[in-house]
């Protein structure tokens, strides 16, 4: 177990731990984060953009009672499609997918899902240190895991979504305000 499997395991349990609503506010806020740290890709992705915009609101209405399932499953629906090629729209895409799941199906755990939400960060941080993407498999795996999150804007997306946890189980159930303080903060995931 790589020192990333083990951060996101525990991530992942203290996800699952938060109310429903709770959930599905990290997810929006990484979804939003993402998306806005490539807009150029919503502009230039017209009915495809649009459909990101929408799951978002509906995940933000979601968060705060609003939302009626049927609506949600709609656009779960629409959102399993197609996906992005563009990484970063895919991971806007996936963590809005998420927050809808867990909109729509009460069986759904989207704890492991905090993945898609770390792997620009992550990414890029690898491309930056190894020169490639994704770190594989082999000999030295376990060490570059550890370096890659030894960097800075690793440990700061990490720390976001400890963060935002604790913030979202101290409220109970989000608030507009709570949600906007961790759509803000949630730029620690884009590494931008």
């Amino acid at each position: 177990m790589t020192a990333l499997d083990h951060e996101l395991e525990q991530v992942a349990g203290l996800i699952d731990a938060l109310p429903r609503t709770s959930q599905a506010a990290l997810f929006w806020a990484a979804s939003s984060a993402h998306l806005d740290s490539v807009d150029w890709w919503t502009a230039e992705h017209g009915e495809v953009g649009a459909l990101l915009q929408q799951a978002q609101e509906a995940a933000y209405a979601f968060c705060m009672d609003r939302l009626p399932v049927d609506r949600a499953g709609v656009l779960l629906y629409e959102l399993d499609q197609t996906l992005p090629e563009d990484v970063v729209a895919q991971s806007s895409w996936i963590c809005a997918d998420a927050a809808l799941r867990i909109a729509v199906d009460p069986t759904f755990e989207p704890g492991r899902s905090i993945e898609y939400a770390l792997e620009p960060v992550l990414g890029r941080t690898s491309e930056r240190l190894f020169g490639f993407w994704q770190v594989g498999s082999g000999d030295a795996q376990e060490d570059e895991v550890a370096e890659i999150m030894a960097q800075s804007d690793v440990v700061s997306a990490i720390e976001f979504c400890r963060w935002a946890v604790r913030m979202l189980a101290a409220a109970g159930a989000p608030s507009a305000d709570g949600l906007e303080a961790i759509r803000i903060r949630a730029a620690d995931l884009t590494d931008s």
